[in-house]
């Protein structure tokens, strides 16, 4: 496959739903689909070991930081641009 990824989403306020996707190389979509329903068995047998959990840990601070930068940043821009009282 060339890629996949899971995330929990929201539909509406009450909606939670999880998803799991993979985008298949030509003609590989049925090897696609059993490579992300054995990940998908894997996890839910038997969870995550602490190195994944501190990969996705790292990747979600790291996302988080990098968010907060660009809000930084807006602001920044955003004061700068406000006419002088």
């Amino acid at each position: 496959y060339v890629g996949a990824g899971a995330w929990n989403t929201r539909y509406g306020k009450k909606s939670r739903y999880y998803i799991l996707a993979g985008q298949a190389k030509t003609g590989e979509a049925e090897a696609t689909l059993q490579a992300l329903l054995r990940e998908k068995e894997s996890m839910a047998r038997y969870g995550f070991t602490a190195g994944e959990i501190a990969i996705a840990k790292g990747s979600v601070i790291s996302d988080l930081e990098a968010s907060s930068k660009r809000r930084s940043s807006i602001r920044s821009i955003r004061t700068s641009m406000s006419p002088s009282r």
